[in-house]
């Protein structure tokens, strides 16, 4: 993803793939718990904030106002900042935070909430408003993270501290009539699995990786699969390749993983693995050779 930020002096927090491609494709709830320190008897958090994603297509000059509901679902009252980041996605589909306008592609800075920090008591909800104001011009997709800290009671004098717990909602704002979805596959890798020399020969399974970068100004939902082709240009298999839900992110590159493993076609020669990822506006294709009863090789 193209952006200015330097790696040294940014912070950046990482997010769990697994809890980011939940909430791309189930709607589910991200979470990053700190743990500040956990004496016996720590008071848990126990928080929801809701929806977890928006979608939006509002146009330059457009505004939209949201609203958020920040539930205390614990047994303790607990103290809620909010704030507004950029947001990123790696090619094994990690996701970042990154501080508001780092990303060429945030829309962090257009958006501001009426109320940054929250006092909940356990069991109470409160609301707060988002509006994202569109300047005119822009244009593609942007992309923001609301994210929501909660800190419970402190005991200094137990030296009971309890355990931070952060949630967000994203952004995904597209510009209507400015949208340019393309992409192209940057590289392909081959492995055999598994690495070590004591199953090596014809029918080890083959691990693809294919790598899609999105060049368009928006981001793309991408699924892929690779058909298999022997020396006469006969198919002979197919595999799907998997990558969450394959968002990619502008500027983003994003892995989709498949393996060849039916030991039933997979005799020994030469082959060609042909990459088709699909995407809405769009297919990308390319191509490298498999070589069985020898060390697998990679081409460009």
């Amino acid at each position: 993803m193209k952006n200015s930020r330097n790696h040294k002096n940014k912070h950046i927090s990482k997010i769990d793939s697994k809890a980011f491609n939940g909430l791309i494709g189930a709607f589910a709830l991200f979470v990053f718990i700190t743990f500040i320190g956990l004496p016996s008897g720590y008071a848990e958090i126990s928080f929801s904030v809701s929806p977890p994603i928006i979608e939006l297509n509002v146009p330059g000059g457009g505004v939209k106002v949201m609203k958020l509901i920040v539930y205390n679902q614990g047994d303790v009252s607990i103290h809620v900042s909010s704030s507004v980041m950029d947001m990123e996605i790696d090619p094994d589909g990690n996701t970042a935070l990154l501080p508001s306008g780092t990303s060429s592609w945030s829309c962090a800075n257009w958006i501001t909430l009426d109320n940054g920090e929250l006092d909940l008591e356990a069991g109470e909800k409160k609301t707060v408003i988002a509006k994202l104001s569109v300047p005119r011009g822009k244009v593609g997709g942007r992309y923001a993270a609301i994210i929501f800290q909660a800190i419970g009671p402190q005991k200094k004098n137990s030296g009971e501290i309890v355990v931070g717990a952060r949630l967000g909602t994203l952004i995904l704002e597209t510009i209507p009539h400015t949208l340019k979805k393309r992409g192209k596959i940057v590289k392909i890798e081959t492995r055999r699995e598994p690495k070590d020399n004591s199953q090596q020969g014809a029918k080890t399974p083959i691990t693809i990786v294919a790598s899609f970068k999105n060049r368009g100004n928006a981001h793309v939902k991408a699924s892929g699969s690779v058909v298999i082709w022997d020396s006469n240009k006969k198919i002979v298999d197919r595999i799907p390749l998997i990558a969450g839900t394959g968002t990619v992110l502008p500027d983003g590159t994003r892995k989709f993983k498949g393996t060849w493993s039916n030991k039933k076609k997979m005799v020994e020669g030469e082959y060609t693995a042909q990459v088709r990822i699909t995407f809405p506006g769009g297919r990308e294709q390319a191509s490298t050779k498999i070589v069985l009863g020898a060390t697998t090789e990679d081409t460009k």
